[in-house]
């Protein structure tokens, strides 16, 4: 009678050469795959196990994906948003997505989780779960009773690269900024108020987190001092000078 053997088989450890071979091409990386595939073709099987057995292969290439997430203007990180809903019906989801954007509270993302085949309905970019809590309550009154926070990937805006500038360069502007809030609609509405009480260019403005108001378009920094201190007797104390890029 034949017995059984107890040597347990080794998977191919080619099959690592092969994968990475694949990964390579779906990265866009021709070049890399048609090197790695020679080197395969050139060696002998049997050699390939006696050195590479122990051992696994990774590949450390930039493709195609990676490139164009550099190219975005955001970066994504850890943070919460609300969701205001979970369901399997794509039209239901666009329908919530639409009145959501009509609101002009916030931006609104309309994704499918491939996890569970639910269409989700985000909203706003948080870093704290304390600004998403302040969130929740506005899409509550808004119109959007059952909204829960989440934890989840963020679009955070990537800073933008130092410029020296000098006065008079023709590239910037003096404003004063009057508020930074971490709600669009806010901010809007305190552009209209303050459109009303002044004739002078208004900017909302979003850097990261915060939608910023800034009033005046001024070549000189005298001339936004002498508009800031109009707005300081106007009640607005915490208005400051700002130098904006165009």
């Amino acid at each position: 009678m034949k017995q059984k053997s107890n040597i347990r088989r080794r998977p191919f450890p080619g099959i690592l050469f092969i994968v990475g071979m694949m990964t390579a091409v779906a990265l866009g990386q021709e070049q890399e795959a048609t090197r790695l595939e020679d080197f395969l073709n050139r060696s002998d099987f049997r050699g390939l196990v006696k050195k590479y057995g122990d051992h696994s292969v990774q590949f450390r290439v930039k493709g195609e994906v990676q490139r164009r997430q550099e190219a975005l203007p955001y970066t994504l990180e850890e943070g919460f948003r609300v969701q205001i809903f979970a369901g399997r019906s794509r039209r239901e989801a666009e329908q919530v997505a639409g009145r959501a954007r009509r609101s002009r509270l916030d931006s609104v993302y309309l994704e499918k989780d491939h996890r569970d085949g639910l269409y989700k309905v985000q909203v706003g970019d948080y870093p704290t779960r304390d600004m998403a809590r302040i969130a929740l309550d506005r899409w509550y009154y808004a119109g959007f009773p059952n909204g829960w926070i989440v934890e989840t990937r963020i679009r955070v805006p990537k800073p933008k690269a130092a410029v020296s500038l000098t006065e008079g360069d023709a590239r910037i502007f003096y404003a004063v900024q009057v508020a930074a809030t971490g709600f669009e609609e806010k901010a809007r509405q305190l552009s209209r108020r303050l459109e009303q009480q002044f004739a002078q260019p208004i900017t909302v403005l979003r850097e990261g987190p915060l939608w910023k108001v800034l009033l005046g378009r001024f070549s000189k920094r005298e001339e936004a001092m002498r508009f800031r201190e109009r707005l300081v007797q106007k009640g607005y104390l915490d208005a400051w000078i700002t130098q904006i890029l165009q």
